[in-house]
């Protein structure tokens, strides 16, 4: 499934081998804590759409886009039970089957292994799946910024190069640097 080779080996694999390489103490050698994960997450499944959107799945059959947009909603779907789950609100077969129950065209079933190793995914590392459509959300809010601001001086290429040479670091730090706007940072403060 070409959107979620995308998602790893472009998305994570080149990720992981830029910061290998990036020996800028903030931006790329790994760090103690993983505060960039929500970044590394929202690029990669930013990637699938970008890539999807540029043609990428165009002479492919039309199922790959229907995919791309359920691969979407299955990040939703496995998010929103995550937060029930941490409040105490639900416990994890509640979970499974309210995944189940909100996935669309029933592609979830609460007993399937996916859904079950991604919930059990939500109680190792809490938001996980929120983080994926979190960062998404940003890197999207990020590209339309920018393609504003530039306007038809908007280059795609110099954009994506600009947004990977920002190095591991929260999207709200990256936003600041390539637009400008530091409202996500004056609340920081």
């Amino acid at each position: 499934m070409l959107p979620g080779e995308t998602h790893e080996f472009i998305g994570h694999l080149f990720d992981e081998q830029r910061l290998e390489r990036d020996n800028r103490p903030i931006r790329g050698v790994r760090r103690l804590y993983n505060m960039d994960w929500i970044r590394s997450e929202g690029w990669a499944v930013s990637l699938e759409e970008l890539l999807m959107q540029a043609g990428v799945l165009d002479k492919r059959p039309q199922r790959g886009r229907e995919i791309e947009y359920l691969m979407n909603a299955s990040h939703m779907s496995l998010s929103l039970p995550d937060f029930k789950m941490h409040s105490n609100e639900i416990n994890f077969k509640e979970a499974r089957q309210w995944c189940a129950e909100i996935m669309p065209r029933d592609w979830s079933q609460e007993d399937e292994p996916m859904v079950w190793y991604e919930q059990q995914s939500n109680l190792r590392f809490p938001a996980f799946h929120t983080g994926c459509v979190l960062g998404k959300a940003q890197f999207m809010q990020l590209f339309r910024e920018r393609a504003m601001q530039l306007g038809d001086k908007f280059n795609l290429r110099q954009f994506i190069d600009e947004f990977l040479a920002a190095g591991m670091i929260p999207m709200s730090l990256t936003r600041w640097e390539m637009t400008g706007y530091n409202d996500e940072i004056q609340e920081l403060w």
